[in-house]
């Protein structure tokens, strides 16, 4: 979409002002499933925001971001196609792990899967509705980030399948997995 030039109308709405393309843009910015993003306008988008319709924002965090959080992302994805949903690990280090794939494969969901793994802090945490820690101390690291998050943080209390038996990593993706559907049903 062409952005508009500088010269706007600026009307009053229930006491504020607004550009008037400002929320024309937002209503095709919104039928098209994004949100522009006008940094000189930060004051009204928040309340621009809340009175559209928009798109639900999730993530998952973990510690690497190679087993639960990109299996959480991906069975969310697959079930609720009209959520925005990512994920990200505290100490991104390895690719995501090859039980991940075996598992997300099984399920028909492999291609729901992210390619390669995501840092914690290259994300804006305040841009998502809920952020779902595996464990406490990944509430902790989104807390040092964002104290403004704690109400959208939830611990799931699920711990890393890394360097788990195989059965013992079936179990705690098949936790993953009745957590998402859970979910995928509430939201």
């Amino acid at each position: 979409m062409k952005r508009l030039s500088e010269e706007r109308i600026f009307p009053i709405i229930n006491g504020k002002v607004f550009s008037f393309f400002l929320i024309i843009d937002l209503f095709y910015a919104t039928k098209i499933g994004a949100f522009l993003e006008y940094s000189s306008y930060s004051i009204f988008k928040s309340q621009v925001r809340q009175n559209l319709e928009t798109i639900m924002k999730i993530l998952f965090l973990c510690t690497g971001n190679s087993y639960r959080s990109p299996l959480a992302e991906a069975l969310l994805k697959q079930l609720r196609p009209d959520l925005e949903v990512d994920s990200a690990g505290l100490q991104v280090a390895i690719p995501i792990g090859r039980e991940t794939r075996r598992y997300l494969k099984k399920a028909n969901g492999l291609q729901f899967l992210k390619s390669f793994p995501e840092s914690l802090y290259e994300k804006n945490l305040r841009n998502y509705d809920l952020i779902v820690a595996m464990e406490p101390r990944h509430k902790n690291a989104v807390l040092r980030k964002c104290p403004e998050c704690e109400k959208r943080i939830v611990v799931w209390n699920i711990e890393d399948p890394y360097l788990m038996e195989p059965k013992a990593v079936e179990r705690v993706f098949n936790n993953i997995e009745d957590k998402v559907k859970n979910i995928a049903k509430t939201l």
